[in-house]
């Protein structure tokens, strides 16, 4: 995603065609410009809140991204007709706060996110026993290729876990884990 700023326009704009932006992007961009000297003498651009933890493993609250009067968002590439914000909402507000466009292109529809909620992708939102639980039942379906499946008459196991099976073989089997 390539950013650029427009201190005398109040414009961010973005230069490059943009389908998807993560509004966690766009937060860090605009961070890193308003910490940069040449803003010093100004107030900053975006008030931003949200990833308050939630309980669960890796769930917050979506990020809420505002742009402070008179900022807006330009997007360069005037073929863009459609843009997908995620991991958050992105609004703007005039000087009395109230609602007014992000963007300045005309005709552009940003399609906010709407979950309210942010689970991160290497983070399942389980609870530690419920993911290990998780993570056997993979394993003891032989879908992980680092711990192949060991498989007798009498026993299979894989990656620690070992079920001993019993019963006849024709009409039974009774599967227990030892």
């Amino acid at each position: 995603m390539a950013i650029t700023f427009s201190i005398q326009n109040t414009e961010i704009i973005m230069t490059t065609p943009q389908i998807n932006v993560e509004v966690q992007d766009l937060v860090n961009a605009i961070r890193l410009f308003e910490d940069d000297f040449r803003m010093m003498s100004f107030d900053h651009i975006i008030d931003a809140e949200g990833k308050a933890t939630l309980p669960g493993v890796g769930v917050f609250t979506e990020i809420v991204m505002t742009l402070r009067n008179p900022w807006t968002i330009r997007f360069e590439d005037e073929a863009t007709a459609h843009v997908n914000v995620t991991g958050g909402t992105t609004l703007a507000v005039d000087a009395i706060n109230d609602p007014r466009p992000v963007t300045t292109n005309f005709g552009i529809t940003i399609a906010q996110a709407a979950s309210g909620i942010l689970i991160e992708s290497d983070k399942s939102g389980l609870t530690p026993i419920e993911s290990a639980a998780l993570l056997e039942l993979w394993r003891l379906q032989g879908l992980d290729a680092a711990n192949p499946m060991t498989v007798t008459p009498t026993s299979r196991s894989v990656g620690g876990i070992t079920q001993v099976i019993s019963g006849d073989g024709d009409t039974t089997s009774t599967v227990t884990r030892s």
